[in-house]
């Protein structure tokens, strides 16, 4: 069946819906910073390919949403407003599609955006998947905050910090042997990384205002406060790569899962990839990865 695209909501955020004959489910993509949606077009497929809608939206300063180059990677939102275009998204679909079971994955960025949606929305899904995930020190988000705040408030909302993008990224090739790239930490797979590096709509750096509210976003999603809102009986996965920096080698994931744990949540499954870096849908044993979180979604 015809892909379908359209654009909703006062931010204007382009949307796209990969449908199937006879679904069983609707799956959510909600893609990380520095990306866009059509980055996981061959998972989509596979998972049509099992039955499978799939539904996902370029975010507010990424891909099409972002209306024009000088726009990448600015927001015209706080971390809330974005939550609620992914909160849009999943209303107009789950009106379309009420009978269905409805997953929702979040990757990276997108990975602190579902968590941060499941505490506010977690009753409309029947399942959250966590991948490349981490778990931020409050002292951390919060020195963000301020940090970002500060070069707003010289330079504007709009500037490009060189330092905030460093401080940010800067470390996570650190670990890694013989660098080819500055993105080697996505994957092992040398094509993958040639691909994002010359996907026109994955090179910029991101302003002030997508860095104030990724601050925003994580140190939401560390406050166990937050946590705890989320429905104790939603089946959650958090899945990830050993070798990830954005979840501090497994320790970030470890220290959510061991959060989830004391809160008393019945439902969350933990899978750590040894050898496997940030991006684990492009990794060299991807095809596993894919059967594993086929079977979750199966089986909840």
């Amino acid at each position: 069946m015809d892909r379908l695209e359209w654009y909703f909501g006062e931010r204007n955020i382009y949307a796209s819906e990969w449908p199937v004959e006879n679904p069983r489910g609707v799956v959510q993509i909600v893609h990380g910073m520095i990306e866009h949606i059509d980055r996981y077009e061959g998972f989509i497929r596979k998972l049509n390919k099992e039955g499978y809608i799939v539904v996902g939206d370029d975010h507010m300063g990424h891909g099409k949403s972002a209306s024009g180059k000088k726009n990448f990677g600015i927001f015209t939102g706080n971390w809330m407003d974005l939550v609620e275009d992914i909160a849009d998204l999943q209303r107009q679909t789950a009106a379309k599609y009420p009978d269905l079971p409805y997953i929702m994955l979040g990757h990276s960025m997108g990975s602190f955006a579902v968590r941060t949606y499941a505490s506010l929305y977690g009753d409309m899904i029947d399942g959250l998947i966590v991948m490349g995930t981490g778990h931020v020190p409050l002292v951390a988000s919060r020195f963000g905050l301020l940090v970002s705040a500060i070069i707003g408030s010289l330079k504007g909302e709009k500037y490009r910090s060189k330092y905030l993008h460093k401080a940010s990224l800067g470390s996570y090739n650190d670990r890694i042997e013989n660098k080819r790239t500055i993105s080697d930490w996505l994957t092992r797979d040398d094509s993958v990384v040639d691909s994002y590096l010359s996907d026109r709509y994955c090179r910029f750096i991101p302003s002030v205002s997508m860095y104030r509210a990724i601050f925003e976003g994580v140190d939401y999603v560390a406050r166990r406060k937050n946590i705890a809102k989320m429905p104790k009986d939603l089946p959650i996965l958090l899945i990830s790569g050993q070798e990830d920096p954005v979840g501090d080698y497994g320790k970030g994931v470890d220290k959510f899962y061991s959060i989830l744990e004391d809160l008393g949540f019945k439902r969350v499954t933990k899978k750590i990839y040894p050898g496997c870096r940030h991006e684990i849908l492009n990794e060299l044993n991807r095809e596993e990865v894919i059967k594993y979180i086929f079977n979750w979604i199966v089986n909840i």
